[in-house]
């Protein structure tokens, strides 16, 4: 099995997991959000299609998209994820005289 072929089947089985867990939390609401995984699973679908793609042999440019794009949604991940400081959640009031 070469490269292309490899990378072929590890998207193949990311999409069906992503289908079926998504179809689980939409008939149960069982089980991770979807926006909890998502950007997660995108960054790395990106990370495998950047590979994909080098091998076989595309526009660096093309490569470039992938791994930023993945950065980025790498990035959404983690900010969603960082706790925020209790301060900053709190709502602002009026001040009282």
């Amino acid at each position: 099995m070469n490269l292309t072929a490899l990378v072929d089947l590890a998207l193949a089985i990311t999409a069906v997991e992503a289908l079926i867990v998504y179809a689980w939390w939409q008939l149960s609401r069982e089980g991770p959000a979807p926006l909890d995984w998502m950007p997660n699973l995108a960054a790395g679908v990106l990370l495998m299609v950047a590979l994909r793609l080098v091998s076989v042999d595309a526009s660096l440019a093309w490569v470039v998209l992938c791994l930023s794009s993945s950065g980025v949604a790498h990035g959404f991940d983690l900010v969603r994820r960082w706790p925020r400081r209790r301060a900053a959640r709190a709502p602002l009031r009026a001040p009282t005289s």
